[in-house]
């Protein structure tokens, strides 16, 4: 059994990204996967795109509210074994809400050291390795 989470970014219900995390989502609960599903572009209100800073109007600065991202979606995602994002692409990229999202985790991977757990991203050893070659 396999630990998967699917991020999904479109508002748009019924959309084609919904029906397709619908199909993916049954597909793999049928196979006897645990999956956990979270709807970035349904929930944008439960987490925060962008904080700017009063000191500096119009800077972005780094965030880390205790919002729905960090008590509820960062667990599984450092549980998982698979992540699955899924969004409708606008001008050839993803909505704001999923990259919102990924955003936030992507400070979570590029900031850790050690974890127990094997993976291509966090060996035992405790250094941290490129995903790519």
């Amino acid at each position: 059994m396999k630990k998967i989470v699917v991020l999904t970014g479109s508002p748009h219900h019924p959309g084609s990204s919904e029906q397709l995390a619908n199909a993916f989502v049954k597909g793999a609960t049928e196979a006897g996967n645990e999956v956990y599903r979270f709807d970035a572009g349904r929930r944008v209100n439960e987490f925060s795109l962008i904080q700017l800073e009063d000191n500096h109007p119009g800077q972005e600065v780094e965030v880390e509210p205790n919002d729905i991202i960090k008590r509820e979606v960062m667990p599984k995602l450092l549980e998982a074994d698979l992540v699955v994002l899924v969004s409708s692409l606008y001008y050839y990229g993803i909505n704001s809400a999923l990259k919102a999202v990924i955003d936030r985790f992507t400070v979570i991977i590029t900031n850790c050291t050690v974890i127990s757990r094997q993976s291509p991203w966090f060996p035992a050893t405790g250094r941290r390795r490129p995903l790519l070659p």
